[in-house]
């Protein structure tokens, strides 16, 4: 009886815990509330992912083993010509930017040709995401749609209103997102748009391309 106990008690139970690509800090500690009463896991401190997990491990050997986990992708892919261009968290910040934008994997790679094409003329990337980050600081929902105004807010994570990459990742990343960050491939996109009616992203040489199809998006839709 005594070993069966042990066999089935609490501390010898394994689990999944599942980390969502895209999810913000809200949306984190709400999940990980259900198993640790105090946790808190920055942006750059996990890949987003399913992870087995024993119950008797403690919030801090979560913590240990989604560093260890993320410090293990980073040194097998050590050598990409992105890695050791932009720095591992300058990568995991555009990640973060790619990651509220598509959901494609093709589409991402695309996305953040874009984004290392913009960064290369020292463009503002104008991602909205960034903007309603600048907004919530990744604490709650947004649960309207953006304004102009919004997209004038003066923020170091507006990306509208900053050049360059904002300070920080603006979402947690997932395994495909970053391979498609490190995998980009190359092109002449400098800009995009969400085609709703295609359900696809639809990209641009320039703006006046991006204009026209823009313009031709609209009167369709």
């Amino acid at each position: 009886m005594k070993i069966i106990r042990i066999i089935t008690s609490k501390s010898n139970v394994d689990y999944n815990i599942t980390i969502i690509e895209g999810w913000e800090l809200y949306n984190l500690k709400k999940y990980l509330n259900i198993y640790y009463s105090d946790n808190n896991l920055l942006y750059n401190e996990v890949i987003a992912n399913t992870y087995n997990i024993n119950s008797s491990n403690s919030f801090k050997d979560l913590k240990n083993f989604l560093l260890k986990s993320k410090k293990k992708f980073f040194f097998e892919n050590k050598d990409n010509k992105y890695i050791k261009k932009y720095g591992v968290e300058n990568i995991l910040i555009i990640s973060s930017l790619v990651e509220k934008e598509a959901s494609n994997y093709e589409e991402k790679k695309l996305i953040a040709s874009v984004i290392f094409n913009r960064l290369k003329k020292n463009m503002k990337l104008q991602i909205d995401a960034s903007v309603i980050y600048s907004i919530t600081g990744g604490l709650k929902k947004f649960e309207r749609k953006l304004t102009l105004k919004d997209l004038k807010l003066k923020h170091p994570y507006n990306t509208y209103y900053i050049k360059g990459l904002p300070p920080g990742m603006i979402s947690y990343v997932g395994l495909e997102t970053l391979l498609s960050v490190i995998n980009s491939v190359k092109s002449d996109y400098f800009f995009y748009f969400y085609n709703i009616i295609e359900k696809k992203h639809i990209f641009s040489k320039n703006y006046k391309e991006h204009l026209d199809k823009l313009n031709e998006y609209r009167k369709n839709k």
